[in-house]
């Protein structure tokens, strides 16, 4: 659907010679120009003023940039079954849009398209309410208000102080909007969202970009006047320009790292531009999914925990005492047992048998291959110390925050320890990790992720093995390794030993990465 830009552009040729294959997917580097697909599209009214020139006018716009355009303009219209083949979708017209339409423009922008809608002044209630649906459908609270019943936006809009995106200087410097007894946005419209305000301040066209939205990483563009299109309305007006400037900010949204999160977002909320997984938790920082990377994250204004860290740079988002990273892959392999439509990552109790994660921890207690986390006939075993879990090497200590059970873990000092060829995190009696024992990414009982491995570990749940540190994962391997904040990661590798078989390796391998939103988390 639009043109993907790697994420580890900087550093291409390290990543490719680490293996990371499927960068090729992501690539078609940046900085060259490129036609976009374009669909134009109007039904037709035999507008007396001209509007129906709207539409070809548009699709001779487009054709003098050079872009590949469609234009569907007849008087009953039906928009492509598919609208996933276009960067852009442009609605210009005066009727309201059909219901059905109405739905497939929702579904295309939701799942990270560039739309362009039309909304008009006082006479035209009918295609503002079919606008006012769409934006209500797509977009986060506050709603803009499409239309007004007694305020017309006049023939003349300047940009606004804001140039969101730099819409209106980038590429092209553009000083005014001409129109004809346009309407308005007289209210919803955040001054960061507004382009065009007329000499009373009301904003004639806004635009949202992928943070603004529900779900997805779409793009949307509102400009409240049909009539600008024909050429007598304001002869000296370059379409040109607008069109050339707006399509660049449908197309693209400026997302360097195509995360769901504008690179304004990413400047404003302190995540990184260039990397779509900024706390390397595989989840991407907004709503967007980038293959081989991250699944779809949330978005930062939504800190679910309330500890004050943004999703996209909480490595903790439920703040279980358990990594988000574990928590990713285990929703990936048993998504939702218990139908709460809460992802792991969020959620206290995964499988409601009334033993919290975060006393569950990252442990397989009855050795199946399921995490307990997720096994409703899995419980840890109550302790008040560390011998109560296992030998001085067992990787199992006495975990008394959460009310004395054992967990996978181990400690520097005065605790039980790691299994032989695995070393400990912590350096004090406080509780730490069994890192490295090997390719597999050896388990706290001395297993590798292609042996098994015991109730106390087993592998990773990562499908690549290895912890990220040990070059286990898939692609290069992570900032330890000497890699920058783009490290070629998957969104299955993981710095967590885990309790997983062989099965579970398996089983990760085969699971797709997937879009996963629910209305619930709203």
């Amino acid at each position: 659907m639009r043109f993907l830009r790697s994420a580890c552009s900087r550093s291409v040729a390290r990543c490719l010679a680490g293996g990371g294959i499927a960068l090729l997917t992501l690539l078609g580097l940046a900085g060259e120009a490129r036609a976009d697909k374009v669909l134009v599209f109007q039904t037709k009214n035999n507008d007396p003023q001209g509007g129906d020139q709207a539409g070809p006018e548009a699709e001779a716009v487009f054709q003098g940039l050079g872009h590949d355009v469609t234009l569907v303009a007849d008087f009953s219209p039906t928009l492509p079954a598919d609208l996933s083949v276009f960067d852009s979708v442009w609605i210009i017209q005066v009727p309201p849009i059909a219901d059905t339409d109405q739905a497939k423009l929702i579904d295309y922008a939701n799942a990270g398209g560039g739309l362009y809608l039309t909304g008009e002044r006082s006479c035209c209630a009918a295609l503002n309410a079919s606008v006012q649906n769409i934006t209500s459908n797509v977009l986060r609270s506050p709603f803009p208000t499409i239309g007004s019943a007694v305020i017309e936006g006049g023939d003349l809009f300047t940009p606004t102080a804001a140039d969101p995106f730099g819409i209106t200087t980038t590429p092209n410097v553009i000083t005014e909007w001409k129109t004809q007894a346009a309407g308005v946005i007289p209210a919803g419209v955040d001054p960061s969202r507004a382009v065009f305000e007329n000499a009373a301040n009301k904003v004639g066209a806004a635009l949202y970009p992928p943070e603004d939205f529900q779900h997805g990483g779409g793009c949307l563009f509102i400009a409240m006047d049909l009539t600008f299109w024909q050429p007598e309305v304001a002869p000296e007006q370059n379409l040109s320009s607008y069109v050339e400037n707006i399509e660049q900010f449908l197309s693209t949204c400026a997302d360097s790292d195509h995360d769901g999160l504008s690179d304004e977002a990413e400047d404003f909320w302190g995540t990184d531009p260039d990397d779509p997984d900024s706390d390397n938790d595989g989840l991407c920082d907004g709503y967007a999914t980038v293959e081989g990377v991250c699944i779809s994250g949330e978005h930062p204004a939504d800190d679910w925990d309330e500890d004050g860290i943004i999703p996209p740079l909480d490595t903790d988002d439920d703040n279980d005492g358990i990594d988000t990273s574990f928590e990713v892959q285990v929703e990936q392999a048993y998504p939702d047992v218990d139908g709460d439509t809460i992802p792991t990552w969020n959620d206290h109790d995964s499988d409601n048998d009334n033993f919290y994660d975060e006393v569950e921890g990252t442990g397989d207690y009855d050795d199946d291959g399921v995490p307990a986390i997720v096994d409703a006939d899995d419980y840890p075993q109550a302790c008040s110390e560390d011998p109560d879990c296992g030998s001085a090497t067992s990787g199992m200590i006495c975990n008394l925050d959460v009310g004395g059970y054992c967990q996978p873990g181990c400690r520097g000092e005065g605790g039980n320890g790691c299994p032989t060829g695995q070393t400990c995190t912590s350096t004090d009696d406080t509780i730490g990790d069994c890192v490295g024992g090997g390719e597999g990414g050896g388990s706290a009982g001395g297993g590798s992720a292609e042996g098994g491995g015991s109730s106390q570990g087993g592998g990773s749940i990562s499908a690549g093995g290895g912890d990220a540190g040990s070059g286990g994962a898939t692609g290069v391997g992570a900032e330890e390794d000497g890699g920058d904040s783009c490290s070629c990661k998957t969104a299955g590798s993981s710095r967590d030993d885990f309790g997983k078989g062989a099965a579970l390796a398996l089983g990760i391998a085969m699971v797709g990465l997937r879009r996963r939103r629910s209305a619930t988390f709203r």
